[in-house]
């Protein structure tokens, strides 16, 4: 296939083949269709080790409908751009599998501590995740710590942003949310599945 051509002779050419990237989403699709699968596989372009060229994160969904990472195939996924355009799989050298997680959904990279280094927000099923860029290759969990781990039951966060909303020099982080329930009201009279948005004011650049 000829390469495409834009406007004002933009050419952009299907590398993928020989980029070396291996990784597939997951949304344990078997037949029966439950709600979360459609979205499944988040993605975050970001320098994770500071070699100057663009990293690729990508979130990885979960069984269904036990909402578990059961095996590698569901395992969240983190390539490292090696250079000429191809990428090595260093998600487990990372710490980035998520083999605690559940069904994963959108991811924001941001520098939540202003070390110079991109962490990782990811949206989640159940409780959502923060991981701290360590600055060696590796990312901590820290979404204890950070007084993120509590969230109410069935809010489903399906994308976030981080932004400093208040000027602090700090920045915070906004979810986007549903109901894990797209059908919710025909269990629970009063339930919608559209649900708040919700905003973590950043209160210290500490992780840990």
């Amino acid at each position: 296939m000829p390469p495409a051509r834009g406007e004002g002779g933009l050419r952009f050419t299907d590398v993928a083949p020989r980029s070396h990237i291996a990784y597939k989403s997951n949304n344990d699709f078997t037949g029966r269709k439950y709600f979360p699968q459609p979205m499944c596989g988040g993605v975050a372009v970001f320098d994770f080790d500071g070699d100057g060229r663009l990293d690729v994160f990508f979130t990885n969904g979960a069984q269904l409908p036990a909402l578990r990472k059961v095996d590698a195939s569901f395992y969240n996924c983190l390539l490292r751009n090696k250079g000429g355009g191809t990428f090595e799989d260093v998600t487990a050298r990372a710490g980035l599998e998520g083999k605690q997680l559940d069904f994963s959904f959108g991811v924001a990279a941001g520098d939540f501590d202003n070390d110079g280094f991109a962490d990782l927000f990811l949206c989640q099923a159940g409780r959502n995740a923060l991981y701290h860029n360590n600055g060696d290759g590796t990312f901590t969990d820290v979404t204890e710590t950070a007084g993120l781990a509590a969230k109410r039951k069935n809010l489903l966060s399906v994308s976030a942003a981080w932004f400093d909303y208040d000027d602090d020099g700090r920045l915070d982080i906004a979810t986007a949310n549903g109901h894990i329930l797209d059908n919710a009201p025909r269990f629970r009279a009063g339930s919608t599945y559209r649900q708040r948005k919700l905003l973590f004011r950043n209160r210290s650049l500490r992780c840990r």
